[in-house]
């Protein structure tokens, strides 16, 4: 399935993301390769025994313990305010 230039630009329109257009021709190309892979992907119907895990991956016991204190987790951080973390602004 190729992607058209179009599909590319309204891509980055929703992702909040600007190319020029020569990056945009280069995006469009590389799109379509990724979305032609996914395709051949989904082709593959008979996976072999051997292709799968062993074993799950194994996890850790959950085992309830006392809450790490507040004043150890703040006693480097660079800013704190009223027992928090302070970080910068990120949206």
């Amino acid at each position: 399935m190729a992607i058209t230039l179009e599909q590319t630009i309204h891509i980055a329109r929703l992702s909040r993301l600007f190319f020029k257009d020569e990056e945009l021709a280069k995006f469009t190309k590389e799109l379509s390769r990724i979305i032609d892979y996914v395709d051949k992907l989904k082709e593959v119907k008979d996976v072999k025994e051997e292709m799968r895990l062993e074993q799950p991956c194994p996890l850790r016991k959950d085992i309830p313990r006392a809450p790490f204190p507040r004043e150890k987790a703040l006693c480097n951080a660079p800013k704190k305010e009223k027992g928090y973390f302070v970080t910068p602004k990120v949206i």
